[in-house]
Order: C-alpha cells, then structure tokens, then sequence
C-alpha cells in the first residue's frame, strides 16, 4: 500500500529504532567496536526524520544536477528527484524466520530448534550475537 503524504507536520513517530555502528577510540587506533545505537522517538514529526535522513541527497543534488545545469532553472522551481532505498524490499518476519531456520537447518540443527531459534534471533535481536 502507497500513501502520499503530502504535509508532514501532520505526523509524528513514536518507537524504537536500530542503526548499528563502528567506531575506534581516534583515527590512528587499530581497535574498533561494533555497537547498536537503539534511538527511542518519541512525537518526532515525520518532517524532522525526512529531512534528516534526505539532507545528504539535497547536497549531492545541489553539487551535481542543479550546478551543472544552473541555466535551466528558474527561481522557486520545483526540482523533483528520484529516491530509491538501497534495500531492494524489506522482508516480513516470517520471511526472515524461514530464512534463518533453513541456514540453521544447514548447519545441523534439528528443524524444532532451529525453528525456535531463528523465531528468538528475529524477535530478540540484541538477544542473539
């Protein structure tokens, strides 16, 4: 299902969500750590996320698109530009379950434990590392 929305600061989000990161104690350090930054939004609008996470692809299409063709554009003219995920679809959770208990089917587990424990890694990621 598509819906267009088109003002923003009609809606917020509410919830938890999970970007992992590496990180080293300074440039020259041959250590790293892998961490899950875990950020809990709480009535964020959905304007101030969007923004965020586009304001990248603004400055890469201000630098090349819009510079490069400065003359073909007017002033307070909308420049409309393609924005594709990187994932190609998102799995549903029974979709990732199957897909972990044939992996671990593979690595010998019985199919019962295999089903459990694909269903925990799914529903428990910071569970199961």
């Amino acid at each position: 299902m598509t819906t267009n929305i088109t003002k923003l600061d009609d809606y917020v989000i509410s919830g938890k969500f999970d970007i992992q990161a590496s990180f080293k104690p300074d440039k020259e350090s041959k250590l790293s750590k892998v961490v899950t930054i875990r950020f809990n939004l709480v009535n964020v609008p959905l304007k101030d996320v969007i923004t965020s996470s586009l304001r990248d692809k603004r400055i890469d299409t201000v630098n090349g698109q819009l510079r490069k063709n400065f003359d073909k554009y007017t002033n307070k003219q909308v420049v409309e530009v393609d924005y594709k995920s990187p994932a190609t679809s998102i799995m549903t959770r029974e979709e990732r379950i199957d897909i972990l208990t044939v992996n671990f089917r593979k690595a010998g587990l019985p199919e019962v434990e295999a089903q459990k424990l694909a269903t925990k890694a799914v529903d428990n990621p910071e569970v199961i590392q």
